[in-house]
């Protein structure tokens, strides 16, 4: 009698094969929202992650309310978090779902780094490393982002970034304890030396708050 999972092979009946198995891979999604009802449209996401094909959702973040980085001026406050799943979908199609999930819930692209009801990121992606021109894994410039570490932190403080060689909490804890440092560069240095000290002592200020 055979166990209940494995197959006969037709050609050698004395060998056994385990069934195809998805693979499925741990996966960190950054959220991000700053047009609208924020909390609502983050948790419409969640839900709508839940559901996709070969996915599994594990786990979501608290939100945290961020400044916005770049981008158009006056911008709304951000709401950020992030979410951890595991999925056996490959990048490129877990990419245009989270696309389809952000136009379901009404993104629309003008400008970049500008006003969005929802953005959807891959950072991690397990150990995989990908460099293609519409899909980068790990997420660019997310070791140097406090608004995705915070909540990435939370949640998969142990998962590694492939190409820095550190873990997710190590990079935050970096953030927090690090000396800060300003560069500034000009061709009068006279002009260098004043703007240097003005942001000293601000910088200093605002450090008493």
């Amino acid at each position: 009698m055979l166990e209940q999972g494995f197959r006969v092979n037709a050609r050698n009946p004395c060998s056994f094969s385990e069934p195809n198995v998805h693979r499925m891979t741990r996966c960190l999604l950054a959220l991000g929202a700053n047009l609208g009802d924020r909390a609502k449209t983050l948790q419409s996401a969640v839900q709508l992650i839940a559901g996709l094909p070969h996915t599994q959702l594990l786990t979501r973040s608290s939100w945290y309310e961020t400044a916005p980085v770049g981008g158009p001026a006056e911008q709304p406050a951000f709401l950020n978090g992030a979410v951890l799943v595991d999925t056996s979908l490959e990048p490129q199609k877990l990419a245009r779902l989270l696309r389809d999930l952000e136009t379901q819930l009404g993104r629309t692209r003008h400008q970049r780094w500008d006003a969005r009801t929802i953005d959807i990121d891959i950072c991690l992606m397990g150990e995989r490393v990908i460099n293609e021109p519409n899909l980068q894994i790990p997420h660019p410039r997310m070791e140097f982002r406090t608004f995705v570490l915070a909540p990435a932190a939370e949640i998969a403080g142990e998962m590694v970034h492939p190409r820095a060689g550190w873990t997710i909490a190590a990079l935050m804890d970096h953030w927090q304890t690090k000396p800060r440092k300003v560069g500034v560069f000009s061709r009068e240095p006279q002009h260098a030396e004043w703007l240097s000290q003005e942001l000293s002592q601000r910088l200093k200020l605002e450090g008493r708050d």
